[in-house]
């Protein structure tokens, strides 16, 4: 694995902040490292751009909305003492015994499933300060600083499902099972794209029906629509829908 680019696309540029090693690079990036900040973002903010702290984050997840970044990537930010050098820290607002809201959840599966694209981070738990992939303070005892109670153990019993959802952005979406097209004779219809069926639309309530619940419009090959398909089409008769 090599060191990360500087800037995460996907957050609010708040630095620099005087609390980092200058422009000391990261060693192979290891993974990212889940902190809990004991207060909120703004005080969070306020604290790094204080020399006094001694203390800084790469960046910073807010219950809601895009991360905030403090420290580039590819520089040490001063977060874990003995991890600082290989890991890529993350600040969230709230306090330890809390688990992440759903909007910081997706942040850090986004943030995963990135680093995983970029620098190889994998998409695995970390336990140990030697292992890689998606770990927490409290896991480099005395050496990170003696944190213990950081992130907290419901942030830490979160991990799983960062790791899921971040395997989930990675992955394509399968092909729709349903569409809503055009057919040839007027009208719509929603065809089963794995049984290769198609039933009539009768009415537009049926129609935001199908919209309501994520059925999308597209096309399918013009040899499905066979002349007995054209001949059977009656779009004025209550056929339903599939």
């Amino acid at each position: 694995m090599t060191t990360a680019p500087p800037r995460y696309p996907h957050a609010a540029w708040h630095g620099p902040v005087p609390n980092q090693y200058g422009d000391l690079e990261l060693k192979p990036v290891l993974g990212v490292v889940l902190h809990v900040m004991e207060g909120s973002i703004s005080s969070c903010d306020n604290w790094f751009h204080d020399s006094a702290a001694q203390v800084s984050a790469h960046l910073g997840n807010p219950k809601t909305g895009a991360m905030w970044q403090w420290v580039e990537l590819d520089k040490i930010a001063w977060a874990e003492a003995g991890g600082n050098g290989r890991w890529i820290s993350v600040e969230h607002e709230g306090f330890a015994p809390e688990s992440l809201t759903d909007s910081q959840l997706e942040n850090d599966a986004q943030l995963l499933a990135w680093l995983h694209q970029q620098v190889g981070v994998p998409l695995q738990l970390a336990d140990t300060p030697t292992a890689s992939g998606l770990g927490y303070h409290a896991m480099g005892g005395a050496s990170w600083g003696g944190h213990y109670g950081c992130p907290g153990p419901a942030i830490v019993a979160q991990r799983p499902a960062i790791i899921a959802r971040a395997k989930e952005i990675l992955t394509p979406p399968p092909p729709p099972a349903e569409l809503i097209v055009a057919h040839p004779n007027g009208g719509e219809a929603l065809v089963d794209l794995t049984a290769r069926q198609w039933a009539g639309i009768p009415n537009p309530a049926d129609l935001r029906g199908l919209v309501a619940r994520g059925v999308k419009r597209g096309n399918v090959p013009p040899l499905w629509w066979t002349s007995a398909h054209q001949v059977a089409w009656k779009p004025a008769e209550p056929a339903g829908v599939l």
